[in-house]
């Protein structure tokens, strides 16, 4: 905080030095450690708050402040990533997405059009305010998704506002003028990120989604009519509420309420067809896509956002509500320990949840304390309801968490137990190496073949040699039959033995 004397004139001049103060230090370098950082940021904005600077100041102020939260989220979001096998830091990531909100928040009257003019006659332009604002709220939404938060209280409603305001200020022109095109673009990226089903992607998925959403999100469509058919492959929200995208397979609008409606189609079809293209040899930067999209990952992950946008769930199948505890046991190793050596593994290797519903596929848990406990978006649990009971194999669909510290996870379940074993695959790049991996049974109305579930990226070829170790070493050659799963952690396939000789 600055030592410098109030400038004279009372409530003015404090007003005024306080300005001073924070122009100087949004013209000084970002301090290199995030946590200091954030920290700064903060507290100058809870200056700015107390400043009332006029209109024209703090718009340009608060240009300032974007540009200075926008760097140090690239900061925090790469740290997020690279922290992804253990827990990120989510008390930095929310404390800066709060401080993105407050931004977008701040311009209010500029983007409502009550700004102040300059001597000149030149006011803040509203809609370049709008556009600024609603950056701020992707970045907060985004930095949200890497804590595994749902996305802030009043935040889209505070979205759609911006969006109507400045579309009313630019008029039936607005089209045909770039600050227009700002505000329509970055608020299709806004809803298609809410439409792929974040929840379910790990941090390093959220941010790849994020970067491919920018670059075609002039494929997303906006309406505000309901279309003569209805296409269950449409979104919708009530732009007057504090509403997310919401999938028609899932819940239709009520009758006589506003509702835009929200098309991904394009923009799942096209991720199809890159992943079809990539697949085919073809270069990703001749697709338009970064250079880890010929990463198998990758294209899992294109995959799933085409399964969001163009075929989004609808839930046929009822839950049935529990309150009892269960023990899970979290990550690929840990649970392929643990089917290996049962209880010898240990105690610490599990944890205990409480299992708040289940349904034929899967399971809701929940923990009131001691966080997520390894638990991540795309990775592997077993989970028990008692000491007789089998270990069930799931992959985390999605984890949310929550202030208290507390943490929810929903569950599709593989398997009922699963067999360790290890696999060598045909292929130059895998010469010489094993993976390890987990062997299930076939499972009636689920499919057909035994299954095998191991890292992502393992599957290096169709064809492969199995050694299970148990009481006597078996040998079996095996020939991949689909790809049945794929996260950025894990990926299953189904298999039938392969007669002829690798």
């Amino acid at each position: 905080m600055s030592s410098k004397a109030p400038a004279p004139g009372g409530e003015d001049g404090a007003a005024q030095a306080a300005v001073t103060d924070i122009l100087e230090w949004l013209g000084a370098p970002p301090d290199p450690d995030p946590a200091a950082e954030i920290a700064a940021l903060g507290r100058n904005l809870d200056r700015l708050a107390d400043a009332h600077p006029d209109s024209v100041r703090l718009d340009r102020i608060l240009d300032l402040f974007a540009k200075r939260a926008q760097s140090a989220a690239a900061a925090v979001e790469q740290r997020a990533v690279a922290e992804s096998a253990a827990e990120p830091d989510r008390r930095l990531l929310l404390e800066l997405a709060e401080s993105c909100g407050r931004i977008a928040r701040s311009g209010a009257r500029i983007a409502g059009g009550q700004g102040e003019r300059e001597p000149s006659g030149v006011r803040p332009s509203p809609v370049l305010a709008a556009a600024r604002a609603l950056g701020c709220l992707s970045r907060q939404h985004r930095l949200g998704l890497l804590a595994g938060a749902p996305a802030a209280h009043g935040s889209w409603r505070e979205a759609h506002r911006r969006v109507r305001e400045a579309r009313r200020e630019l008029g039936p022109d607005a089209a045909l003028l770039q600050p227009s095109l700002d505000v329509d673009r970055t608020y299709r990226e806004m809803l298609a990120m809410a439409a792929a089903q974040p929840a379910g992607l790990s941090g390093r998925e959220i941010l790849a989604a994020a970067d491919y959403v920018a670059r075609f999100a002039a494929t997303v469509e906006v309406m505000t009519s309901a279309p003569a058919e209805t296409d269950r492959r449409l979104f919708w929200f009530d732009p007057n509420r504090d509403m997310a995208p919401t999938a028609v397979a899932r819940r239709q609008p009520p009758a006589g309420r506003e509702a835009v409606f929200v098309s991904c189609a394009r923009l799942g079809l096209l991720a199809a067809e890159q992943v079809r293209e990539l697949e085919a040899g073809t270069a990703a930067e001749h697709l338009h896509l970064p250079p880890e999209a010929g990463e198998a990952a990758y294209r899992g992950m294109l995959q799933r956002l085409h399964d969001a946008w163009v075929e989004p769930a609808s839930r046929q199948l009822a839950r049935r509500r529990h309150r009892h505890p269960v023990d899970v046991c979290a990550g690929f190793d840990a649970v392929r320990r643990l089917l290996a050596l049962g209880e010898t593994s240990g105690k610490d290797a599990t944890s205990t949840w409480t299992m708040i519903n289940e349904s034929p596929t899967g399971f809701a848990i929940r923990r009131e304390d001691g966080g997520s406990a390894g638990m991540l978006a795309g990775g592997v649990v077993a989970l028990r309801a008692g000491a007789d009971r089998a270990w069930d194999v799931c992959v985390v669909r999605w984890v949310r968490k929550d202030e208290a510290g507390g943490a929810e996870a929903g569950l599709q379940n593989l398997s009922s137990g699963g067999r360790p074993v290890r696999l060598a695959f045909r292929s130059a790049r895998a010469a010489g190496s094993t993976v390890d991996g987990l062997l299930f049974p076939p499972a009636p109305a689920v499919r057909a073949h035994q299954a095998i579930l191991v890292p992502a990226g393992s599957c290096a070829s169709r064809r492969f040699l199995m050694v299970t170790e148990e009481e006597h070493t078996h040998v079996v050659q095996g020939r991949m039959v689909n790809l049945d799963l794929q996260t950025g952690l894990v990926e299953m396939f189904e298999f039938q033995p392969d007669p002829y000789p690798i």
